[in-house]
């Protein structure tokens, strides 16, 4: 049985992950780069990034912190800042 998703779920996987694809396209990263990076598999990057694939948060934390970057996201799911300040707290480093 598949899950029904509502709209602002959507527009909200859509937002995360199209600002996930413009970081990493400004910095000329592949989604293999990403893929080798993270061990998430390039289809789910993929899939991430075109918001069709659910988003668990720590697979987009991990994929941040790979392109060294911070998302500070809203309660409504608005996406308010991006910046370089990604700190690898809960990946070793503390």
């Amino acid at each position: 049985m598949s899950k029904r998703i509502d709209g602002d779920e959507k527009r909200f996987r859509e937002s995360v992950g199209k600002t996930i694809r413009q970081i990493r396209e400004s910095m000329e990263m592949g989604i293999y780069e990403i893929s080798r990076e993270t061990g998430i598999h390039k289809s789910t990057i993929s899939r991430m990034e075109r918001g069709i694939a659910g988003l668990d948060m720590y697979s987009v934390f991990r994929i941040l912190c790979v392109m060294d970057k911070a998302l500070m996201i809203s309660p409504d799911g608005m996406i308010l800042e991006v910046n370089s300040d990604a700190k690898k707290v809960g990946m070793g480093q503390r």
